[in-house]
C-alpha cells in the first residue's frame, strides 16, 4: 500500500513538473514573440 501510494505521488511530482515546464515555456514564448 506504501509503495503504491508513492508512485502515485512519484507520478504526481513528475505530471506536475512537466505541466510547469510547459506553463514557462509558452510564457517564455510569448515574451519572445
Amino acid at each position: 500500500m506504501k509503495k503504491f501510494f508513492r508512485s502515485i505521488v512519484t507520478i504526481g511530482a513528475m505530471l506536475g513538473a512537466a505541466v510547469a515546464l510547459s506553463g514557462c515555456g509558452s510564457g517564455f514564448f510569448w515574451l519572445v514573440r
